[in-house]
């Protein structure tokens, strides 16, 4: 799933519950553009390795709370999201996951995942089927 996308699910979840929300994009050095990119993505995923990222210009620790949202690779968080919250887990008090996948499922073990990671119960899960630009 593309940033913009996922921006604008974020974008319009945030204005359906009323909250106000800052969005951070994780960037990385790694060729992740085009056809090779979704390759180098989804073989990351596939061994649940962390994608390195730049540094971020944001206090983590002064937000109540953190809405991680990740496309789903392999099964697994997308590797940028993964570096993110082992760099971060100190940082998050309360955490929530947004996951989007092609997928009719809900990916619940990819969420106790990021739980162990962050070793902490998330407060809630939304997971997104998105096909073909369909929500």
């Amino acid at each position: 799933m593309r940033y913009k996308k996922a921006k604008k699910i974020l974008l319009f979840w945030c204005l359906f519950v009323g909250i106000g929300a800052n969005i951070v994009e994780l960037k990385t050095k790694e060729k992740a553009q085009e056809t090779l990119g979704f390759w180098w993505c989804g073989r990351f995923g596939m061994h649940k390795w962390r994608m390195i990222i730049e540094n971020i210009d944001v206090d983590i620790k002064k937000f109540k709370k953190v809405y991680i949202v990740s496309s789903i690779w392999v099964f697994n968080i997308s590797s940028t999201v993964r570096d993110f919250i082992c760099k971060h887990k100190d940082q998050i008090k309360k955490h929530e996951y947004i996951l989007t996948h092609f997928m009719k499922c809900n990916f619940k073990h990819v969420a106790k995942q990021i739980d162990h990671i962050l070793e902490n119960k998330r407060e809630c899960l939304t997971s997104y089927c998105v096909r073909f630009g369909n929500l």
